[in-house]
């Protein structure tokens, strides 16, 4: 079969739908309903979807695999016809518009339970890793902590502490002493002699700064750590000695000869180390002080409170408060894993277990689990599928008198003979946070698709999706919708918010997904396939959620984690561009409240540094006047795309907007909220009036465009199509057979809507 480089020259259309939950896909819903009703559905080649536009695309794909359906006027699943009963396919979308709980209290109650069941699952998974820490610990210094826990140390007791609030001794006061440890009683009376009641903390805090009140002084802290800090200064002296020689002499060094992962390895090595010897100090003080230690981290954190929220220091925090929070939430995924290590430890040397019977339980735990658990099915990934399901895929079964589930689609039996759907890319975000390469910059991600032919992204190449399917079983539309909708995961490519990605992942708010590599498995699909098939091991086990863990996700792994195409680009029209359209329409239903553009944006700076293609639009037109006008005055605008060689393509930019020539319960729905159409989209529980309110826009919106003439003299059939030679993109990464449609009633309608509707 011919092949054939992409080129505007084939007149492709593509349609892409944005995300943002059930508002972009109810929304899309009404464009979908008018380019369906004036005859452009049929048109479009490439159907590209991002997170919600994915929702309502892969019901597209659904429903339209089924040759009594299709995308024209009379045939199409979702008309609105005027004065006649709405198409039972359509009522179901509206009938679930709050998906996530259709059941009620019921769907509610599967939340927290899940919650809770994929915490616990995740510390069983890590707790052979922190049981071989504690292996590791005690091998290595258990002599020394034993003989910290045989000294006589002293606390302030409980009746003392009554004793001291009942003399009036501020709280503040009582949080400091409660986390010491003295060595003698006669440290404790140094310490209270001459403290006042009414003493303020910090003059406290001051006075006693230089006296000798911890058994854990510098002195100690110092001599622990002096080997340690001597020995990496000599070898960082030694390093630095020996690039300087290469450089001065040789005047070239390359990072291929390995030095830097040698001085990477050395700075690593020196950091384990000066750890090790930090938990030595940290054992020693939690061994002398026992169960005390809970009750200092909770005391110390309440005397912080009043401090932080108010005076003088809570002026100057309060610009970085935030990012304050964000650290201290993030700090707790560690500090819950530190303690169990930390009580494990005690336990050890204790003689409540064993050194042999804590090996044994280590390696039973990781041997089980690692058999039996797969992280993407104890992940909340299933969850959030199984809700998408059933509202979005189904098909319409005997003239639409009743419908039918479609939950098992498979993408590679997508686009089946007699059918006439466009062919459906799936956007989603290969995450990269891991990855040595550089050009990724800030974006620690890449682009990645999910179709009937072909799966992958430029990162790992491209395998076929039937190959995928039979290495991920559970690999389907349902599992692709899901997963380009799988907006909270702890590595979200450009959005990651790094001081969460441990606690998000440990606690398993994870929506993202393990997916097999398609570069390992185009290299060795026939080994990969067999091992999946045979090998208990076959699953995605502990060690993936570790990387997950600490952000150490690559291109390279067996598996390659991803996730919501909006965490690189939320509208869906990179890939069009790659193809190279030349039509693009793109509905762009982003909680975008000051009509700032941020996607597009993003993806017009993505299409210059990647693609070098330039798009010329302009927005001033949508964008709100100097009086903060909630209304804008158009809701659409039109631009040009310049590939390259000559070749030029056309974008019809659709954006969520109000001019204010909405139908009436439009205009009365915003009234009651004014965040319309931007609400946010952690609201994915519609009733009927929100649904409504955002389809009717959508339709208002695509219907007012006009120019819809140019299609009622269109006699096209779709069983007229030739067929397009095969596409090949790179060496064989991917390709897809398309149709070939007439172009000129399209190049007629966007020669309508240049001259008479849009600004140019």
């Amino acid at each position: 079969m011919k092949k054939a480089k992409p080129t505007t020259s084939y007149g492709l259309v593509g349609l892409a739908l944005s995300g943002g939950g059930i508002r972009s896909a109810t929304f899309n819903l009404g464009v979908l309903q008018v380019l369906a009703e004036h005859g452009a559905l049929k048109h479009v080649d490439y159907l590209s979807t991002v997170s919600g536009g994915g929702y309502i695309g892969s019901c597209l794909s659904s429903v339209l695999n089924n040759p009594e359906t299709g995308p024209g006027e009379k045939e199409f699943p979702f008309r609105h016809e005027k004065g006649k009963p709405e198409p039972l396919a359509f009522k179901h979308l509206r009938n679930y518009g709050n998906y996530i709980a259709p059941n009620g209290i019921i769907d509610w109650l599967k939340i927290p339970a899940l919650f809770v069941r994929g915490a616990l699952i995740n510390l069983l998974l890590l707790l052979p890793y922190v049981m071989a820490a504690v292996i590791v610990t005690v091998l290595l210094y258990g002599n020394t902590l034993n003989e910290v826990e045989q000294q006589s140390h002293y606390v302030i007791t409980e009746n003392a502490r009554e004793k001291l609030k009942s003399e009036g001794l501020p709280p503040e006061v009582m949080a400091q002493l409660e986390g010491r440890v003295f060595k003698q009683k006669q440290e404790i009376r140094d310490v209270l002699t001459g403290i006042d009641g009414d003493v303020n903390w910090w003059s406290f805090v001051g006075k006693q700064i230089n006296k000798r009140n911890f058994s854990l002084d510098w002195k100690t802290f110092y001599n622990q750590y002096r080997l340690t800090v001597v020995s990496g200064i000599g070898y960082l002296c030694y390093v630095f000695l020996f690039l300087f020689i290469q450089i001065f002499f040789f005047q070239k060094i390359k990072s291929r000869t390995g030095y830097d992962k040698t001085f990477s390895i050395g700075l690593l090595l020196v950091f384990i180390c000066a750890l090790l010897e930090l938990t030595v100090t940290v054992l020693s003080y939690y061994l002398a002080l026992g169960m005390e230690w809970i009750r200092t981290v909770i005391a110390a954190v309440i005397s912080f409170i009043p401090v932080i929220f108010a005076g003088k220091v809570a002026e100057n925090i309060s610009k970085v408060r935030g990012k304050i929070t964000l650290w201290f939430l993030g700090m707790l995924g560690p500090f819950i894993l530190f303690l169990l290590y930390l009580m494990l430890c005690k336990c050890l040397l204790n003689g409540y277990i064993s050194l042999a019977m804590l090996f044994a339980t280590a390696a039973g735990v990781f041997g089980i689990t690692r058999i039996i658990t797969d992280i993407n099915r104890t992940s909340f990934h299933n969850y959030y599928r199984d809700q998408l399901s059933p509202a979005y895929l189904f098909q319409t079964a005997g003239k639409e008198s009743n419908i039918r589930p479609n939950d098992e689609q498979k993408l590679s039996h997508l686009n089946r003979g007699g059918t006439k759907a466009p062919y459906h890319l799936i956007n989603v975000a290969l995450n990269l946070q891991g990855s040595e390469d550089v050009n990724l910059r800030d974006r620690n991600a890449d682009f990645f698709i999910l179709s009937k032919h072909f799966c992958g992204g430029m990162k790992t190449g491209f395998c076929k999706t039937a190959d995928m399917e039979k290495a991920d079983s559970h690999l389907d539309l349902g599992t692709a919708m899901a997963i380009s909708g799988a907006a909270a995961a702890p590595n979200m490519g450009t959005t990651t918010i790094k001081p969460l990605v441990f606690i998000m992942a440990l606690l398993n708010i994870r929506l993202g997904y393990w997916i097999p590599n398609p570069h390992k498995l185009r290299k060795a699909k026939h080994l990969f396939l067999k091992y999946n098939s045979r090998s208990p091991f076959a699953g995605v086990g502990p060690y993936y959620l570790v990387k997950e863990l600490f952000g150490w996700i690559t291109e390279d792994s067996k598996y390659v984690n991803i996730s919501d195409g909006g965490h690189i680009e939320n509208l869906g029209i990179y890939e069009l561009l790659r193809r190279r359209c030349k039509y693009i329409i793109a509905c762009d239903a982003e909680a975008d409240p000051d009509m700032t553009f941020g996607g597009l944006a993003k993806l017009i700076r993505y299409a210059r540094i990647d693609l070098s293609i330039d798009i010329d639009i302009n927005l001033n037109a949508l964008r709100r006047g100097k009086d903060e006008n909630e209304f804008t005055n158009k809701h659409c605008a039109s631009g040009k795309i310049h590939y390259g060689d000559g070749e030029t393509g056309y974008l019809l930019y659709i954006k969520s907007s109000l001019t204010g020539d909405e139908n009436e319960y439009i205009r009365e729905y915003h009234s009651k909220n004014k965040d319309f159409p931007h609400e946010s989209t952690a609201d994915q529980f519609f009733d009927e009036a929100q649904f409504e309110a955002y389809r009717a826009l959508g339709y208002h919106i695509a219907d007012k465009l006009g120019g819809w003439e140019a299609f009622k003299s269109d006699q096209m059939q779709l069983s007229d199509k030739a067929r397009l030679p095969e596409i090949e993109k790179g060496q064989g990464d991917e390709q897809r057979v398309l149709d070939l449609r007439s172009r000129d009633v399209f190049n007629e309608w966007y020669k309508i809507l240049e001259t008479s509707l849009l600004p140019r």
